[in-house]
């Protein structure tokens, strides 16, 4: 099956495909911007352990990632985890590895996403499935999954107690948190629900650092726990019919049914006809 739309324009301004690398004690961030206006930046993390190292997510577009990596954990077999199938996470970067025979799973919920969304040509085939719950034992270092769906189907967000660090690319979002495009079919009921398992599964942990696939749009580079807890109250305020976003609006346009909600630290883009898991709209709800 081909993608449906083409993959993301490169920029013209070359330069997009430096790769930035931040080594933090726990983990390896790669970075790469997108566009000319150096604003919008997509992130990648290496975590490595005693045995095997995993990847999280491998950007856009060719930029030498492969290599950076490989000079990082030598002949250490190497994992890599799709957070969910938009270009920016999985784009052509992706085919390096692939083609070095490396195991990359991610969620086939994600089907429709990695198709529809900038599709870089992949087939669901190039995925070994993951299941919720999954573990990666690194040696020293358990990677937990869990799936967080909002932002497409079947985002997985991977938390590394030991380190306090919970990896979730767009999962939560970054500085706004957009949700799945009318095509996939994510409730935020269905969000609420899995956003509030994550935030308990966040309890045993001390000080959490959230480290998103935008980490450049938010001040300090990771959300703590108070931004979840933030983004569940907002949620439970919208599904209940408490407050109601302002339509979007692009280029002077509404934007479909997407409707945007702002409290403090909390930037909501979401689906007026996708709130509840069996009602499409407010009106048809009451």
């Amino acid at each position: 099956m081909k993608s449906a739309e083409k993959p993301m324009d490169k920029p013209k301004d070359e330069s997009f495909q430096k790769l930035i690398v931040t080594e933090h004690d726990t983990f390896t961030q790669f970075s790469q911007y997108l566009g000319e206006d150096r604003v919008w930046r997509t992130d990648a993390y290496l975590v490595v352990g005693e045995r095997s190292a995993l990847l999280y997510d491998t950007l856009a577009f060719h930029c030498g990632l492969y290599q950076a990596v490989m000079d990082r954990i030598g002949e250490m077999p190497l994992t890599v985890l799709i957070s969910h199938g938009h270009y920016d996470h999985a784009g052509e970067a992706l085919n390096d590895f692939l083609r070095a025979g490396v195991p990359a799973y991610m969620s086939h919920a994600d089907k429709t996403a990695l198709y529809r969304m900038y599709g870089a040509g992949y087939f669901l085939e190039d995925f070994l499935p993951l299941h919720e719950g999954t573990t990666f034992d690194l040696g020293g270092r358990v990677l937990e999954t869990m799936t967080v769906s909002g932002h497409s189907p079947g985002s997985t967000v991977l938390i590394d107690r030991a380190a306090d660090i919970v990896y979730t690319a767009d999962a939560i979002g970054a500085y706004e948190f957009q949700m799945s495009n009318g095509y996939e079919e994510t409730s935020l009921e269905r969000t609420l629900r899995e956003t509030r398992t994550l935030l308990a599964a966040l309890k045993t942990m001390k000080a959490p650092q959230i480290w998103t696939g935008h980490s450049n749009m938010i001040p300090g580079g990771y959300h703590g726990r108070s931004y979840l807890e933030e983004l569940v109250r907002v949620i439970e305020d919208l599904v209940e019919g408490q407050v109601e976003g302002e339509r979007y609006m692009r280029k002077g346009e509404p934007l479909y049914t997407t409707r945007k909600y702002d409290r403090n630290q909390v930037h909501l883009l979401y689906n007026d006809h996708r709130i509840w898991e069996r009602s499409q709209t407010r009106n048809e709800r009451t």
